[in-house]
């Protein structure tokens, strides 16, 4: 058990089957659960393409969790204007504990995962 944690989640195809059903069952006892943890985690949402529904949900379980939400709106950060992708990672890791991004290109995520340490979500790519 537990072979997720600090793990980067770029797709199922990642995943084992016993690994999603560990995800699964992980996700049901924190749903059903009664408690008020204090992760004191940072989770970063970087997202190039926009989502309502992503973006809170994200969002309001980062919050639920008892951690907190950075939105890094690429248009008005150095990764819109240009910074290397290899960069950007590597700086977003020495500040987030998490990142989740969603993005068009499913090898910038990949460059992501490859360069920061932090656990990288995909929020969706087009791949």
């Amino acid at each position: 058990m537990n072979t997720l944690k600090g793990r980067d989640f770029l797709g199922l195809a990642d995943l084992s089957a016993s690994q999603i059903q560990e995800l699964l069952d992980k996700a049901t006892k924190l749903k059903n659960a009664q408690w008020n943890p204090r992760c004191n985690k940072v989770l970063g949402l970087l997202f190039y393409k926009a989502s309502t529904r992503t973006r809170v949900s994200f969002s309001v379980a980062m919050y639920q969790l008892g951690g907190q939400v950075i939105d890094l709106n690429p248009n008005v950060t150095q990764v819109g204007r240009g910074e290397p992708v290899v960069d950007t990672a590597r700086v977003l890791d020495r500040y987030l504990d998490i990142l989740a991004i969603r993005t068009f290109e499913q090898k910038q995520l990949e460059t992501f995962a490859e360069y920061a340490k932090i656990p990288i979500i995909n929020a969706l790519t087009d791949w």
